[in-house]
């Protein structure tokens, strides 16, 4: 019988972008750790969900292991393989600079194994398995390592063996930065072991000191060892400064340590009088992903039935990934609710949420996401087309009744006029005239349901009249972005970023237009937008500029999928009865009574007139739990911008369920199947974010790409300059800076190596090419 749970540990981890096999376990009793079957295909690719169910199928496995490096997003496993060699480093640990490192990475992902403990984290700059401290069997599982985790369980010669999670999960796994791994691993090279002096059999950890006399030697045979193993000039220092602390009794000065670095040269011997010191090349390593892998949309995963079958149906047809379609359908059905329903995510307290959401597409041009955001707002426009026949036609009624009403006046004004108005009372003149005008007929108010290009002050018009909101739709959302940049455009941006909160009123006073009362502004906003101009403006954001306000991360349905394979033709008939029960959802929400599925009506706490609901029981238990796992991804994330974007969440969720329970034709309270569907949701939106952040927080690892490729096709010979490189301003290389960080992160995957030239007393640098490359291009 098949292990649903270890399966299910699996089949989660692949989706988090790990490469998740079975460990060989029962198959194999002699080494029941290692990966199961030919497993060197999978250090290069991670299995399907099919295959991957056939293998603990067919073999009923209790095991799940991990392939660590760049097939799992640069995944490294810090190995105890003895509990109290662990216990020991975390003491010592626990008082050092390194202390707050820990904790980051054993709260991410920190499990038991039989013998020893497991800390799993991510990092761009790893190496093959190594051993980092014998004495205290501490090793390394890196690019090409394996390591088995929880819930496995398997038999040996031992006996029964369990993993077990000890804090964390596979999803909260931390990414640390080369110079915090290359920290870390230098502090536990340190550590020795000492017995107590009552000889007793327990070993007490502790750092090697370094005492006067010794230290600068001390320091610079290290800092010369780690530079050998291409530690940039960064990390280097980083390395240095932290083992002079930890280490040095007494500390050296920073100037001093800062001398050491200088002395040891970045840059092997170079030419001296002509010839070149021989090089010693090791292979080429992978360079690191341009982008975080991303979940595919899995419609009968993250949607009700009905919205699936459109969502699936869309996508085949077009060709295009699903998750356009359905983030277009999502926010499309969230500008209908609107203010019609809100939902209040807790029991006791009147915070309330009002279900209007923002959405964003990211995709490169012709990939479809035009045509698949115009199939989720049709039933909207026929909405749309409906309230604008009917808006015509209650118009001619009241241009009728406008003339008569005119004409009215004028007659009542000409039977002031035929007798001597100096003889009659005043009063009575007013009293005349205001009868009349109390029968003015009302002038009809425009529903609006969609708007596609309007000026901020034309907006509030429209909202003024649309209580329950609108959608401003923007097939390219880089307009809708720039036309808020700026200092002349922050009162628009702020109006802009308090309409998503879809709580509050607004007042406009303006010379020509008057007075505009919002009572409630609501607005949802969908669009989509290229690579290219999310990462510039997420740049000027991210480094303090204008869009550093929470605007960006208001896109809390913002997604930026795998291109599809585009190459086949389809011709096939669209699904009518998941269309038609789209069309016929978008007409119920759109005439929704809120009493009549058990909505009750806000009466304090500045919601007053709302109506809403609540989470069932059982879903406010979920909700409750799932909270803290989401304040623990905001408060771990890699910066702040993205955590930022996280905390967002709190409303997306609710929000989505929201949604969900009123397409499945709930009544009542939000129950646990909407709210499950709406978490999902969260976890599939959360990678989609760190993708979409990763432009930007991480373009040196983009710009390595881009000098990768150019060096594969041969575009640049070896011994190029940077200045050679500037030259060429190619795209993910456009600035000095970026030039100089891909320089090094080849470097240190030993792509390049800086070579120092002097030549009459003057030092030039080139970068020379690893001539494995250069036979490759041959």
């Amino acid at each position: 019988m098949t292990n649903n749970v270890s399966l299910e540990t699996a089949l989660t981890a692949l989706s988090l972008g790990l490469c998740a096999i079975p460990a060989a376990g029962h198959t194999q009793p002699d080494n029941p750790k290692r990966p199961f079957g030919n497993w060197r295909g999978f250090q290069r690719q991670r299995p399907s969900p099919d295959e991957l169910r056939k293998l603990y199928t067919q073999n009923h496995f209790t095991t799940v292991g991990l392939v660590c490096g760049e097939v799992s997003s640069s995944l490294e496993c810090l190995d105890f393989d003895d509990r109290d060699g662990y216990r020991l480093f975390r003491e010592t640990a626990s008082g050092s600079e390194l202390g707050e490192l820990i904790a980051r990475i054993e709260a991410g992902y920190c499990e038991v194994s039989p013998k020893g403990v497991h800390l799993l984290y991510f990092c761009d700059f790893i190496g093959r398995n190594q051993k980092l401290n014998d004495e205290l069997k501490i090793e390394t599982r890196g690019q090409g390592g394996f390591v088995v985790v929880a819930p496995s369980c398997f038999a040996d010669q031992h006996g029964q063996q369990r993993y077990q999670m000890r804090s964390g999960a596979l999803s909260s796994i931390v990414r640390i930065l080369p110079a915090e791994r290359e920290r870390l691993h230098s502090y536990i090279r340190g550590l020795g072991v000492r017995k107590h002096s009552t000889g007793s059999s327990a070993a007490e950890t502790v750092a090697v000191k370094i005492e006067q006399g010794g230290r600068n030697s001390e320091l610079t045979s290290l800092a010369g060892s780690m530079r050998s193993r291409g530690m940039s000039s960064e990390a280097l220092a980083a390395a240095l400064h932290a083992e002079n602390k930890a280490r040095c009794h007494p500390p050296l000065h920073d100037n001093e340590v800062e001398a050491i670095l200088r002395s040891v040269s970045k840059y092997p011997q170079g030419r001296q009088g002509g010839t070149s010191a021989p090089v010693t090349w090791r292979d080429p390593l992978p360079l690191p992903s341009g982008l975080p892998s991303v979940p595919p949309f899995d419609p009968a995963v993250l949607l009700p039935p009905g919205l699936a079958e459109w969502v699936a149906d869309t996508a085949h047809r077009l060709q295009c990934p699903p998750d356009y379609a359905a983030v277009g359908l999502v926010v499309a059905l969230s500008s209908v609710v609107g203010g019609r329903l809100c939902i209040r995510p807790k029991q006791l307290d009147p915070w309330t949420v009002t279900p209007n959401l923002w959405g964003m597409i990211i995709g490169r041009p012709s990939t479809l996401k035009s045509p698949a955001l115009a199939a989720a707002l049709a039933p909207l426009k026929e909405l749309d087309a409906s309230a604008q026949a009917a808006y015509e036609a209650h118009m001619q009624s009241y241009q009728a009744a406008q003339m008569a009403h005119n004409l009215t006046l004028v007659q009542a004004k000409k039977q002031v006029t035929k007798g001597n108005v100096a003889l009659q009372p005043n009063g009575q003149i007013v009293s005349s005239i205001a009868s009349v005008l109390q029968q003015q007929p009302a002038k009809p108010k425009r529903m609006r349901y969609i708007v596609n290009d309007a000026t901020v002050e034309k907006l509030g018009e429209i909202l003024s009249e649309n209580p329950n909101g609108v959608l401003l739709f923007r097939d390219e959302l880089k307009g809708f972005l720039a036309g808020l940049d700026g200092e002349d455009n922050a009162v628009s941006r702020a109006f802009i970023l308090q309409a998503w909160e879809g709580s509050g009123g607004y007042d406009f006073d303006r010379i020509g237009r008057g007075h505009i009362h919002i009572e409630r502004t609501i607005l949802s906003v969908l669009g989509s937008t290229q690579p290219g101009v999310i990462e510039a403006y997420l740049a000027n954001a991210l480094r303090g500029g204008v869009g550093d306000d929470g605007l960006i991360q208001r896109f809390q349905l913002a997604v930026y999928p795998d291109d599809r394979d585009t190459s086949t033709l389809i011709d096939a008939q669209p699904n009518l009865q998941a269309a038609g029960m789209v069309a016929a959802l978008f007409k119920r929400l759109a005439h929704l009574d809120p009493a009549s599925i058990g909505a009750q009506q806000a009466n304090i706490g500045g919601y007053e007139g709302r109506w809403y609901l609540h989470f069932a029981p059982d879903a406010q238990v979920a909700y409750n739990a799932w909270y803290p796992k989401l304040m623990r991804h905001t408060n771990l994330a890699s910066h702040v911008a993205v955590g930022s974007h996280f905390g967002k969440y709190r409303s997306l969720v609710p929000s989505l369920a929201l949604i969900f329970h009123l397409a499945g034709g709930g009544v009542g309270p939000v129950g646990k199947p909407a709210l499950h569907l709406a978490i999902g949701w969260a976890a599939y939106l959360r990678l989609h974010a760190i993708r979409i952040y990763n432009y930007s927080t991480r373009g040196d690892a983009l710009a390595a790409l881009a000098l990768g490729e150019a060096i594969r096709a041969g575009k640049l010979g070896d011994g190029f300059s940077l200045r050679d490189l500037q030259r060429k301003n190619w795209s993910g290389l456009p600035t000095r800076e970026r030039c100089l960080q891909a320089i090094e992160i080849l470097t240190e995957r030993n792509w390049l190596l800086i070579e120092r030239v002097d030549s009459r007393g003057k030092a030039t640098e080139r970068c020379r090419i690893n001539p494995a490359l250069l036979k490759e291009k041959g």
